[in-house]
């Protein structure tokens, strides 16, 4: 599923049959111009005034706007006395010449009153406050006129502007949206605040957003999705020799080429996401059981193999899942397992649980199953086993994986368990899924890496993701 490149409360202003004076600021470099030039490509009658640059370097530096914008409706009012080649023997673009900034606002009104739903970007509006305004006329007082004209005619109005800070026009406008350019955790993180949207509800007033491609993209509240219609997918090639699959091709992309073999990775959930990591851990289970080779777990707490296996069912054969995956679980004396059942008991010392693994997976491997994925959750065993205990058998597991034929570890840790640090410095790969702003993020702890967003790909008939970086 796609992500938005706007919110809702834009395009429900916009959409609106009254006129709407909408200010977009922040500091250079935050996307105020791409964020502008996204709600143009969603009006009707696109207008883009530009105050800054010539309007050759709109289509350089944006590209696909040539889409949605003709040079007709591009105005140069840059109000330079060198004019560009392009103006003077092509004529492209409109110029846009006035004496003072009230003759600026009259030119507008005067030629687009007619024009049939315009949606005018004005970029940006310092440059009009910065050019000849007269002495006796007031900031205040000349904004306060442009936006009463912007109701009275039923212009769709954007304001573009180099100033974070509040200004009197703040309180004209309708609606005002600040761009920020942070960084959380020391990585960038891109957001976007809706400070006033006036008749407009605001149900998110923070977004994260990214400009990756030169495009204004957001993302909302993340939900774990599961497809209408399930498929059962073909199985993605693992990237190189040394190297396995995740399922899922960006994933891939961002871990260098999937999951080294031989390697224990450190998989951290912070607070909030809920079952969002299971996006990552079903296409994981999915095509290591659709190549042919074997998984071995220890399911986090709140999961059973029952209940699992009604999930991968959907995606793989039952007689494969049969043969290939084996969950170790806590049973009571009323539930011990057949000797072949995929369901194992979890013994009582943390050792012999190991070593029943390690047996299991050697079948696993003789049956031509191999390499094997492990996957291990924590809390389920800090809440059976003592924690010096924990240690010291995932670092022979560790050394045990080490030593075997292309075998890979998954720990998966909800944040704050108490082992979290110690594990962080024996794993190779510690990446963590947090929110932010409500959407879901990835990156990597050890090695680091910046932020990238999650955004579920259902539209094939299986659990996929598309990671997009913040930039």
């Amino acid at each position: 599923m796609s992500s938005p490149t706007i919110p809702e409360e834009i395009l429900e202003a916009f959409q609106k049959q009254f006129g709407f004076a909408l200010l977009i600021k922040g500091t250079a470099g935050t996307g105020k111009t791409t964020l502008a030039l996204e709600i143009l490509s969603r009006a009707k009658n696109p207008i883009y005034i530009s105050t800054r640059v010539s309007p050759e370097f709109l289509y350089e530096q944006f590209p696909w706007v040539a889409d949605f914008l003709n040079p007709s409706n591009i105005y140069d009012a840059t109000q330079t006395y060198f004019p560009t080649i392009t103006q003077t023997q092509t004529q492209r673009f409109k110029v846009f010449k006035y004496s003072d900034v009230p003759n600026f606002i009259e030119i507008i009104f005067e030629h687009f009153q007619g024009v049939e739903e315009p949606t005018i970007v004005i970029d940006s509006w310092n440059a009009v406050i910065g050019y000849r305004l007269p002495q006796d006329v007031q900031e205040e007082k000349f904004s306060n006129l442009i936006t009463e004209l912007v109701r009275k005619t039923n212009i769709k109005l954007v304001l573009v502007a180099e100033n974070p800070e509040i200004s009197f026009l703040d309180y004209l406008v309708d609606g005002v949206i600040i761009t920020h350019d942070l960084r959380v955790e020391n990585r960038r993180a891109r957001v976007m605040e809706l400070l006033k949207m006036r008749s407009i509800p605001i149900k998110q007033p923070y977004y994260t957003y990214t400009l990756d491609s030169g495009r204004f993209k957001l993302f909302p509240l993340y939900k774990f999705q599961f497809p209408s219609i399930l498929l059962k997918p073909e199985p993605l090639p693992d990237p190189h020799k040394d190297f396995i699959s995740t399922g899922i091709l960006d994933l891939d992309t961002v871990f260098g080429g999937g999951l080294r073999k031989g390697s224990v990775y450190l998989f951290e959930v912070a607070h909030g996401v809920g079952d969002g990591y299971l996006n990552f851990i079903i296409p994981l289970f999915t095509n290591q059981l659709n190549s042919g080779r074997g998984v071995i777990l220890i399911l986090p707490e709140g999961y059973s193999a029952k209940s699992f296996n009604l999930v991968q069912e959907n995606f793989v054969d039952r007689e494969q899942f049969l043969k290939q995956f084996i969950s170790f679980e806590r049973l009571n004396e009323s539930q011990k397992p057949e000797e072949k059942s995929y369901i194992q008991p979890l013994n009582n010392r943390i050792d012999i649980t190991f070593q029943q693994i390690w047996e299991k997976a050697k079948n696993l491997k003789n049956n031509n199953f191999g390499p094997i994925v492990y996957f291990l959750g924590l809390d389920k065993l800090e809440n059976t086993y003592e924690e010096m205990e924990i240690i010291r058998a995932l670092s022979d597991h560790m050394a045990h994986i080490k030593g075997s034929e292309g075998d890979i570890t998954v720990i998966l840790a909800r944040e704050g368990q108490n082992l979290i640090d110690k594990i962080s410095h024996m794993a190779d790969n510690h990446w963590k899924v947090r929110l932010l702003n409500k959407a879901l993020v990835i990156y990597g702890v050890q090695p680091e890496s910046e932020f990238w967003l999650v955004a579920n790909d259902t539209s094939r008939g299986y659990v996929s993701l598309n990671l997009t970086p913040v930039v």
